[in-house]
């Protein structure tokens, strides 16, 4: 990670005649936005920023993994948001997943595989709390990811590994109105969250496994962070605000790209604005879980914990079931019973091993 992270190459995509905001980033680079007109429409932009055309009605659009899809709001006959979703060649095939039902139903985003559209929603919900839930994409079947009875929770997103979940959680508590990012481990359900509830941030949106994007709103006006899921620390963008929010990510081998909405002084209106973000490393699969070994590893140290060495680079662990210790007792030394290897035994010469 480099000390100073910024935004390079800023430059307005949309014209100031009109405002737009909500961006959203297809796969191929293409992108979604949303019109501030009454109602809102939805426009497209190729992948160098110019505009495609009108797409629909509606607004917080979401494309599918494949970029075949949108998901996006529409307000229903009594006034409430809904999520619909369309074939992006298709504008026929529009067609409502969620709502009239007297709840509210926004901030679409896919599942990883592209089977369904996760969202918040107060549905069976009389408090009025949002909730995340996740509707099966093809027949708008509904699950529940999220219910703490004190907390609205919005905007989710997905881990590029659809291993975990980032959201916004609103806590009602007090009246203090903390609102924190959450991570939720998929695979297990365990929730953690990564700011400190001291600013508002909200709006995550994954870089990495270990790196998201969010808005913060400061009191000098709204600004990008960086969060760091595995240390649990926010780190700036840009050495001052820049009244930048709503962030969406892509990421490429040669860059991590930013779209963002940003409200200009003089007409008021908000505009869409795409940038370069440096200074943070994408890293692989192999480096993140080389992280997270480190990190556990320091954090037992400072427990005063035994740390296990560490197997070398492409080493193969013989794992001793209770038949093998039967048969290790029955077998001379030295023959097929023989025991496994031990951790003790790894081979340390080239310096990689070990705590």
């Amino acid at each position: 990670m480099a000390k100073r992270i910024e935004l390079k190459g800023v430059r307005r995509l949309t014209s100031l005649a009109a405002g737009f905001r909500r961006p959203a980033f297809a796969p191929g680079g293409r992108l979604a936005i949303e019109s501030d007109s009454k109602p809102p429409s939805l426009y497209v932009l190729d992948a160098k920023g110019r505009l495609e055309g009108r797409a629909d009605e509606g607004g917080e659009p979401a494309w599918s993994p494949d970029g075949k899809r949108l998901a996006f709001t529409r307000a229903g006959s009594d006034g409430r948001s809904e999520i619909w979703v369309r074939d992006v060649d298709s504008p026929s095939s529009a067609g409502r997943l969620a709502g009239g039902d007297g709840s509210v139903w926004e901030h679409p985003t896919w599942t990883i595989d592209g089977s369904g559209v996760a969202c918040a929603s107060d549905y069976a919900n009389p408090g009025g709390l949002r909730h995340i839930w996740v509707l099966d994409a093809r027949h708008g079947d509904r699950k529940r990811l999220t219910c703490d009875p004190q907390r609205s929770d919005g905007h989710p997103s997905y881990a590029p590994d659809g291993q975990a979940l980032a959201f916004d959680g609103d806590d009602r508590a007090d009246d203090a109105r903390e609102i924190d990012v959450y991570t939720m481990d998929l695979r297990t359900g365990a929730l953690s969250c990564l700011t400190d509830g001291t600013v508002p941030t909200r709006r995550p949106a994954f870089i990495d496994r270990r790196w998201l994007i969010a808005e913060r709103r400061s009191p000098s006006g709204p600004t990008l962070v960086l969060l760091d899921r595995l240390k649990k620390r926010t780190l700036p963008v840009g050495e001052q605000p820049g009244g930048e929010r709503e962030p969406t990510v892509r990421v490429t081998k040669k860059a991590t790209t930013i779209a963002f909405a940003r409200r200009d002084a003089t007409s008021g209106r908000d505009a869409v604005w795409l940038a370069e973000l440096r200074g943070v490393k994408v890293e692989s699969e192999a480096e993140l879980v080389a992280a997270e070994i480190a990190h556990a590893e320091a954090a037992a140290v400072r427990a005063g914990l035994p740390v296990l060495p560490t197997p070398p680079p492409g080493a193969e662990v013989a794992v001793e079931s209770a038949e093998d210790r039967e048969e290790e007792s029955a077998t001379p030394e030295g023959g097929e019973g023989a025991a496994p290897i031990r951790e003790s035994d790894w081979d340390d010469d080239d310096g990689e091993g070990g705590a």
